[in-house]
């Protein structure tokens, strides 16, 4: 009975430690971007606002579903959706009841994901021997750029220009592409450091 007590207890944790940690990531870059981010754009280029949309320069949280869909595929969707929710109720001004709404977390959070399982299925199909480092570096910034495009013409087409018809798709999508490819490199950039002080700290001493 105790070990299947401790197996139900260890099996538990291996779902919710995923969650939490992608979730978590989701969820800082959410309040780094909307807090930090955002007033300090609006404050210094004013201009960025498009066509009454505004388009955020460095958008983190594309970073981290690029980055989570790259180690966990699939998966990602499941870890990231309670960090997704928490953070758009607190900071996007979603209408709930619409079913514009669900799609349009549907392609912002399955798109990458969707990608990466058709740039594996392709390297497998053509036999291709496992990536280097660099190789995988490569398809995680093509991949994102991929998805950044995607995203953007998928949301606007979905959800922005239905609410708003006057808006320019393309130029739209172009800057909140370019926002969120920003996002993914300052996340790649400044990920590595941060893990390393936070492994560091968890070393017993």
């Amino acid at each position: 009975m105790l070990s299947s007590t401790r197996v139900t207890y260890f099996a538990i944790l291996s779902i919710l430690r995923p969650v939490a940690v992608h979730s978590g990531a989701l969820f800082l870059a959410m309040v780094l971007t909307w807090l930090v981010i955002s007033p300090l754009q609006k404050l210094i280029l004013p201009q960025t606002k498009v066509q009454g949309i505004s388009a955020t320069l460095i958008y983190l949280p594309f970073g981290i579903k690029i980055i989570s869909a790259f180690f966990e595929g699939w998966r990602s969707v499941l870890y990231l959706l309670p960090g997704a929710v928490l953070a758009s109720v607190l900071f996007m001004d979603l209408s709930w009841t619409s079913s514009r709404t669900y799609i349009s977390l549907c392609i912002s959070y399955g798109t990458a994901p969707l990608i990466f399982s058709a740039v594996n299925w392709a390297s497998h199909c053509a036999h291709h021997p496992a990536p280097s480092p660099e190789l995988s570096w490569r398809k995680l910034i093509a991949v994102g750029f991929l998805s950044s495009i995607m995203i953007s013409l998928l949301i606007h087409i979905f959800y922005v220009y239905p609410n708003t018809q006057s808006v320019d798709i393309r130029i739209n999508a172009i800057k909140f592409a370019l926002g969120d490819m920003l996002g993914l490199i300052t996340v790649l950039v400044l990920l590595p450091p941060v893990l390393n002080f936070v492994l560091h700290r968890a070393k017993p001493r």
